[in-house]
C-alpha cells in the first residue's frame, strides 16, 4: 500500500507572501488616498469657480461699456470697476448692481466718473446714473478747513466762509463761490460726447456740492436712464 503525503512544491505553493497586500496595507493607503482625492477635487472646483467668476466680470464689464456708449464712448472710459460679486450670479440674473466708470480726464485737473446702479441688462435701463465731477480749487487757493456743520456745502479758506454751489448750464457745471473765488465751469462728458444725450426729464440735476481737501465735488444725478438698447 502506498502512503500519501502532501507535496511541498515550493514553486507551485510558495511561502514568501509578503508580496501579497494585507488588510492593514490597504487601510493605510486608503488613509492617505482619500484626502488627496478630496483636495484635488477641492481645488479643482475652487480653480473653476474662480475662472468662472473672471470671465463673468469680463462679460459684464463689455455689456456695461456697450450700454453706456450712447452716452458716453468707450474711447472716454480709462476703466471700469463692476461690483456685486458674485459675478456668475449678476450675469445670471442680467443685472449690474453698481459699477463705476472712470474717465479719461484729458489735459485739465479735474476728474470726472459715472456711478451705474441697477443697470437690467435685458432692457438697457439704469435706475440710477450718476455723475461725479472733482473740480480743483482755483490756483493759489489754501487748503480749505472743512465746516460740515450747518452745511456740507462749506469751507474755511484763508479764514473766510466759503459757500459753494452749482449749476449745470447748457452741457457744463457751473460753480459758485460765496465768499470765495469760483473755479472755471467744466464741460460734462455724458451731455456732450454721446448720441443719446441726457436730456428732457433724464437731464441730470445737480444733486450735491461738496468742499474736500483737494478738490470740490459735484454730484449730477439722472433716473430710470435708458442706456443701451439691451438685448
Amino acid at each position: 500500500m502506498k502512503t500519501m503525503t502532501n507535496p511541498t512544491n515550493t514553486t507551485s505553493n510558495p511561502t514568501n507572501t509578503d508580496w501579497v497586500p494585507t488588510k492593514g496595507r490597504r487601510r493605510s493607503r486608503s488613509l492617505w488616498l482619500a484626502p488627496l482625492i478630496m483636495l484635488i477635487v477641492l481645488f479643482a472646483v475652487i480653480a473653476g469657480v474662480a475662472a468662472g467668476e473672471s470671465s463673468a466680470k469680463a462679460d459684464l464689464e463689455t455689456q456695461l461699456l456697450g450700454m453706456v456708449a450712447p452716452i458716453v464712448p468707450e474711447r472716454l472710459v480709462d476703466h471700469t470697476d463692476v461690483r456685486g460679486q458674485p459675478y456668475l450670479w449678476s450675469r445670471h440674473n442680467e443685472m449690474i448692481s453698481t459699477a463705476y466708470l472712470y474717465l479719461d480726464g484729458g489735459t485739465d485737473r479735474t476728474e470726472q466718473f459715472l456711478l451705474v446702479q441697477n443697470l437690467d441688462l435685458k432692457t438697457g435701463v439704469a435706475e440710477r446714473f450718476r455723475t461725479f465731477v472733482r473740480v480743483p480749487y482755483p490756483d493759489g487757493t489754501p487748503t480749505p478747513q472743512l465746516d460740515r456743520t450747518p452745511n456740507r456745502s462749506q469751507a474755511i479758506i484763508d479764514g473766510q466762509v466759503v459757500t459753494y454751489g452749482a449749476e449745470l448750464v447748457g452741457d457744463q457745471v457751473v460753480i459758485s463761490a460765496d465768499g470765495g473765488t469760483a473755479p472755471q465751469p467744466v464741460t460734462i462728458a455724458a451731455l456732450t460726447n454721446g448720441s443719446n444725450e441726457l436730456t428732457g426729464d433724464k437731464r441730470p440735476e445737480v444733486t450735491g456740492v461738496v468742499p474736500i481737501d483737494d478738490f470740490i465735488v459735484v454730484e449730477l444725478t439722472s433716473n430710470n436712464v435708458q442706456l443701451g438698447s439691451g438685448r
